[in-house]
């Protein structure tokens, strides 16, 4: 994919994101994020550091997994 294409799709997971929590955890938690591959199985998001990762993963895993299920149609992996 190209990364317009990345963009794009991580603009629809986003949308789907900023209806699900408030605009402070958005701002907080998942506006710096990054789409950065996406296959039919995985998606792989960049993050400025590992407390990012921790958080995501800890506290808004479920909320990503849906966020994008519903953006794709399809369930991925988070990497």
């Amino acid at each position: 994919m190209t990364p317009e294409n990345l963009q794009a799709v991580w603009k629809e997971i986003s949308n789907a994101l900023r209806e699900a929590v408030s605009q402070d955890t958005f701002v907080r938690w998942f506006k710096d994020a990054e789409l950065v591959a996406l296959s039919d199985d995985e998606l792989t998001l960049r993050v400025p550091n590992n407390i990012y990762q921790v958080w995501i993963e800890a506290n808004y895993l479920p909320l990503l997994q849906s966020a994008i299920t519903f953006a794709l149609g399809k369930r991925r992996t988070v990497r």
